[in-house]
């Protein structure tokens, strides 16, 4: 559907009552929720605003879907439309949009996006913000500059990019995937970073692939989820989607054998079963006292094709994640 105007659009602020309505029930066993609808997707990441689910992911003017009741999703079309003008500047071989997230604080929606190239080896994040979450050229204001880049000689790739809002209302930014790791950036109350060096949250002193990962906090820990391994190669992808937590924000992260996520720990949320390969991309949404898992996997009964998928996640009584995928 080709983008249109911000007649799609809703209200200017999420319901916060309703996020927090203690009226949801949590089941007791995490369940893979039936999805019907346009679900052919990369790396999902999910907003609620009181009345609809909205779902942003990658590809040519990151694809906006929405739902109302978490089962049926709608393709509304793309949340903009081309790239920014600095991208010729700054990423000229760049194409798709990668990885965007979204996300609402100081009162306006933030999204942020990777442009990106492996030949040469180029990668900025971008950022715009809306006061309603939308589709089409008058939604979104883009800064018109990256907040930052990586080039062929940087020692980490800055894709991926990942916002936490913390309960006392600092943001952070996580980007990054292989080289020297996961990067948590400190956010202004803009969405702009801030001049405070990043802190590695994560790496695989392997070599191995880490991309796709996103922070949360539930309770009294931060969980850091994080995607190992290969993509992008239909149903013989070999991605699982691994996890550890911290009391604090900058780690250190250990897995539950208390390996460390810094020396390439990690314990298994998800693999590839004999139907979804690959999952990856994991965006935790919470509601009220339920916690819902956004990634995609890859069809092996569907020519390996994407599709979204969604689980709620569960809390076992040491407040480690289960989730019903693949």
């Amino acid at each position: 559907m080709a983008a249109v105007a911000a007649s799609w659009g809703c209200s200017a602020e999420p319901d916060i009552v309703a996020i927090r309505d203690t009226t949801i029930s949590a089941p007791a066993e995490p369940q893979q929720l039936p999805l019907s609808g346009d679900l052919s997707l990369f790396d999902p990441s999910a907003i609620f605003d009181s009345e609809r689910y909205w779902v942003v992911s990658t590809g040519a003017g990151m694809p906006v879907r929405v739902s109302a009741d978490l089962t049926d999703f709608e393709l509304l079309g793309n949340a903009v439309a081309g790239l920014p003008e600095w991208a010729a500047v700054e990423v000229p071989a760049a194409g798709n949009y990668w990885s965007p997230d979204i996300a609402f604080f100081g009162g306006r929606y933030h999204l942020y996006y990777a442009l990106a190239s492996n030949t040469p080896r180029q990668a900025c994040i971008g950022h715009a913000t809306a006061a309603q979450l939308g589709i089409g050229a008058d939604v979104w204001t883009d800064d018109g500059a990256p907040l930052v880049c990586t080039q062929q000689e940087s020692d980490w790739f800055a894709i991926d990019p990942s916002v936490l809002v913390d309960e006392d209302g600092s943001v952070w930014l996580l980007i990054g995937s292989a080289g020297t790791g996961l990067k948590l950036f400190a956010l202004e109350p803009s969405g702009e970073l801030s001049a405070a060096e990043p802190t590695v949250v994560a790496a695989r002193p392997d070599e191995g692939i880490l991309q796709a990962s996103a922070i949360t906090r539930k309770g009294d820990f931060y969980y850091l989820f994080t995607s190992f391994d290969v993509c992008c190669r239909g149903a013989d992808s070999n991605r699982s989607i691994r996890y550890g937590r911290s009391r604090s924000k900058w780690g250190p992260y250990v897995d539950r054998t208390g390996a460390p996520l810094l020396e390439g720990g990690g314990s298994t949320l998800l693999e590839s079963a004999s139907r979804w390969r690959g999952p990856g991309s994991n965006d935790v949404l919470h509601r009220g006292d339920r916690s819902y898992s956004f990634y995609f996997a890859y069809d092996a009964e569907n020519e390996g094709r994407t599709s979204l998928r969604i689980s709620t996640l569960v809390w076992d009584a040491d407040g480690w994640p289960r989730s019903a995928g693949p």
